[in-house]
């Protein structure tokens, strides 16, 4: 790790509590960084703490990931955690939260979002068996959950959205639209028609429906 950004810093600075443990705590959290930087037009970008994580084996290592910032969340064996009121458990948060004006209307534009993934070429390469993702969102949960289980889920509890997804492919996609592999009961045979292969099943308000997908393009 390195190269920790160097912006003005108001209390608390950094506070970590003595021993650490996981029972201690300063205002709910072991360690607590705030900064408070004031930009400028030439003062550039500013991150509140910035890892960098490089690799630079001289030969093949053995097997191993490299995580710049990994986040966990769990249980400790042989404990419940029942809270009285709804709470979330998440390994990573990011939170866009205004309290003033972004933006006035005479600017640049300003692409604001709580988690923002990219993939930047810094002039290296991929191997023909690297896989490249943007995002990846994987399942290992062994278990079958009780209540509702989603791989993705898309919430709007605030005001009115332009679009619920907007995806942008700088006329620069070569393969499909979506490649879809193993999904057992969500894809069924179409039935009660010629014209049509297979169907995927979706649920909407809940009532369920098929959206027909066609073998071929006419």
């Amino acid at each position: 790790m390195k190269n920790i950004s160097k912006v003005p810093i108001v209390a608390p600075a950094f506070e970590r509590v003595a021993g650490g443990g996981p029972d201690a705590a300063v205002n709910g959290y072991a360690i607590s960084i705030a900064s408070q930087p004031t930009p400028t037009a030439t003062n550039g970008r500013f991150n509140t703490v910035k890892v960098e994580s490089y690799l630079a084996p001289a030969t093949k290592t053995a097997a191993g990931g490299c995580y710049s910032i990994r986040g966990l969340v769990g249980v400790q064996a042989g404990k419940t955690y029942a809270p009285s009121a709804a709470v979330y458990l998440a390994g990573v948060q990011g939170k866009l939260d205004p309290a003033g004006a972004v933006g006035d209307g005479t600017g640049t534009q300003i692409y604001a979002c709580a988690v923002l993934a990219q993939i930047n070429n810094g002039g290296g390469s991929f191997g023909s068996e690297a896989q490249v993702y943007g995002l990846w969102v994987d399942n290992q949960f062994m278990g079958n959950p009780a209540g509702l289980s989603h791989l993705v889920n898309l919430t709007n509890n605030g005001g009115n959205l332009t679009n619920l997804i907007h995806a942008y492919g700088n006329d620069k996609i070569t393969g499909q639209f979506m490649a879809l592999e193993t999904l057992g009961g969500v894809v069924v045979a179409a039935t009660g028609v010629t014209t049509i292969a297979k169907a995927l099943k979706v649920t909407i308000d809940g009532t369920q429906y098929y959206l027909p997908l066609c073998s071929g393009t006419t």
